[in-house]
């Protein structure tokens, strides 16, 4: 298992961020020897855009990214927002998109020609038939051919993980980095525990997944919020498509905590066609049938699963344990639980190993979700937009969106950065545009795990404390699930399938859970489907080239 990056000293990773991706991601230490330092390649393309003068034209840019609605109300004092907009004079139109609707907002405005210039989605994961039907169809903007003026954008797009995005030789998005590692995301998945509850009713961390249903139970039955009513909820998800919710059950099957293939009787398949699969469906309605699920999960879109966690109606939750996650929550928390700190009351729960006795933590890839360009946008705006993503990839401009503006939020100190906000100045509320700018361009979430005095700060100690911990656990106690980035390169290269992704077969799950069907013999019948539709095929050609590459 690899290293995670946490040690003090290490902000250096700032100055090294496409380096570190890069052999990260290519493990080739050859193919960096000639590259300049990233410092040098960001001080060139800067040197270009001087001498050149690319920025006098002022102009106006739509972007849709997730909750840009309400980053943007208040932008006309968002110093931090002027000072990008005129350092590139460009103006950002907000266009909404929520986590309940964006993908299929962003659907209607693809098929009505109303694209904003730049908007977020995910596609490879999820539909990459649609992907392929925007670039046929001309509804996407190509990047440009010739990426060398944007060092920091082009350094990421020789990862062989991002090629299946290249169609007809150029790239249609641009991919949103997350991790230098698949092992950043370890922390990205975990079940959520009110510790109080537990105590209360003197319950240990289950070794099972009966005893995690006696658990539930006791939450459900035994009144550990003292109200004197039954109205507790035992286990709550981040929304039925989060896939959040899957971690419960990677006891059963491990792999199913991702949309990946896996291998199995010697031969890569689909999470869903595993032997496995019929026996986590069967838990997964037991927890429903039973009481201890929510009895809404399957309606739930996005974030209602969370909210009624925070507001104390709910013993677990199968969501996340990475900082920012515990970040949202804990401030969320203290409006509905004054004088209380949720990490006095919630803690990870350890999850139970398979049956085999091993535990897993969840990997996949090391970005997520991508940008897109309307074909509309102009030769001009377009040089724009790359000139303002490749700033937001740079050192100066990653330690802008994680940190503010230097020597007004802080300053350099020994190589770290030093805070200069008071302690009532929190930086997303000062800065509000920063919940959907600083995710623009790259999550790159390994500088908020960086354990240094501005984080702690930042996140709060008691949050940053609880996520040490449970990463800790997590590396000490589990092994990565089941991963190989060369069998999702081969499946994205075949040919898609109309009907079958994914997340159609996530939604399908929900309703066997929800029907009274035997859950083995509903879901023959749907793989049944699935075959006739081409899947069946798929598995075949995507098993013969993994024989070609001879991966196993």
């Amino acid at each position: 298992m690899k290293k995670m990056v946490c040690e003090k000293g290490l902000i250096g990773l700032l100055l090294l961020i496409v380096s570190v991706v890069m052999i990260a991601v290519l493990g080739n230490k050859h193919a960096l020897e000639n590259m300049p330092s990233v410092k040098q390649q960001h001080k060139s393309a800067i040197a270009v855009a001087e001498a050149g003068n690319p920025f006098k034209e002022h102009m106006e840019i739509s972007l849709a990214i997730w909750d840009i609605g309400p980053a943007f109300q208040k932008a006309d004092q968002d110093n931090l927002l002027k000072h990008l907009e005129n350092k590139f004079n460009v103006t950002i139109k907000p266009i909404q998109l929520s986590w309940v609707d964006w993908q299929e907002k962003i659907k209607i405005w693809a098929a009505t020609g109303e694209l904003p210039d730049i908007f977020a989605t995910s596609l490879p994961d999820t539909d990459f038939l649609l992907y392929d039907s925007w670039v046929q169809q001309g509804t996407l903007r190509a990047l440009p051919e010739d990426m060398s003026r944007f060092p920091n954008l082009s350094a990421y797009l020789t990862s062989p993980e991002v090629q299946p995005l290249k169609k007809n030789g150029k790239f249609y998005a641009y991919p949103r980095y997350t991790y230098p590692s698949d092992d950043g995301w370890l922390t990205d998945k975990a079940i959520l525990v009110r510790k109080d509850w537990m105590q209360k009713l003197g319950l240990h961390d289950p070794q099972n997944f009966e005893e995690f249903k006696a658990m539930l139970k006791a939450f459900v039955t035994q009144d550990p919020n003292g109200n004197g009513k039954r109205d507790e909820i035992g286990l709550e998800g981040q929304g039925s498509m989060s896939n959040y919710l899957n971690f419960v059950f990677s006891p059963t099957l491990p792999q199913y905590v991702n949309y990946y293939y896996l291998f199995e009787n010697g031969r890569w398949i689909p999470n869903y066609m595993s032997e496995k699969f019929p026996k986590v469906l069967q838990q997964w309605r037991e927890l429903y049938q039973e009481g201890l699920l929510d009895k809404n999960f399957a309606i739930y879109k996005d974030r209602e699963g969370t909210d009624l966690f925070i507001q104390g109606k709910a013993g677990a939750l199968a969501y996340s344990v990475n900082i920012p996650h515990i970040k949202k929550m804990s401030d969320s928390w203290e409006h509905y639980n004054p004088g209380t700190k949720f990490a006095d009351s919630v803690k990870m729960l350890p999850i139970w190993p398979d049956e085999k006795g091993v535990r897993h933590h969840y990997v996949q890839g090391t970005f997520w979700s991508e940008s897109y360009f309307s074909a509309n946008v102009s030769d001009s705006k377009m040089e724009r937009i790359m000139y303002l993503y490749d700033y937001l990839a740079s050192e100066e401009g990653m330690r802008l969106m994680k940190f503010g503006l230097e020597e007004i939020d802080y300053h350099m100190e020994n190589g770290q950065p030093v805070s200069l906000l008071s302690n009532r100045e929190k930086l997303n509320r000062k800065y509000p545009s920063l919940d959907a700018l600083s995710v623009l361009v790259s999550w790159a979430q390994e500088i908020d795990q960086l354990d240094i005095p501005i984080n702690r700060r930042k996140f709060g100690e008691e949050n940053f404390q609880l996520f040490l911990d449970s990463r800790k656990w997590i590396l000490e106690h589990t092994e990565p699930v089941q991963f190989n980035p060369s069998i999702q390169t081969i499946l994205h290269l075949q040919p898609p399938l109309s009907g079958i992704s994914f997340d159609q077969a996530a939604d399908d799950a929900a309703k066997v859970v929800l029907g009274k069907e035997d859950v083995a013999a509903a879901w023959r019948a749907k793989l049944n489907e699935y075959n006739r539709l081409g899947l069946a095929k798929q598995v075949d050609d995507v098993n013969r080239e993994a024989q070609k590459q001879r991966i196993k």
